[in-house]
């Protein structure tokens, strides 16, 4: 797994919790994973480089956690988007 690959996702996932205003955000690692074609060891590297820290349950956390993913965007476009990198990505 590359290098660009986890930043692009790290990125794109870090924008997302960006929009929270500062009220952070929480993400939860079996819906990443899932979106993540199940490699839990990607999914890992991708929170840790977006900024989130490992969770108390099941959720990880950015900033302060106060809110959830979709209180700030949509999970399923996220998601889609997400997918396409990591076929951007199968493709180079």
């Amino acid at each position: 797994m590359s290098e660009a690959l986890v930043n692009d996702l790290a990125t794109t996932l870090r924008n997302a919790a960006n929009r929270s205003r500062g009220r952070g955000m929480r993400v939860s690692f079996e819906w990443l994973c899932d979106t993540l074609d199940g490699d839990e060891t990607l999914t890992r590297q991708v929170l840790m480089r977006a900024g989130f820290t490992p969770p108390m349950a099941t959720e990880w956390a950015y900033g302060k956690g106060c809110a959830r993913l979709a209180d700030h965007c949509y999970p399923e476009l996220l998601a889609d988007h997400l997918t396409d990198i990591l076929d951007d990505h199968d493709t180079l």
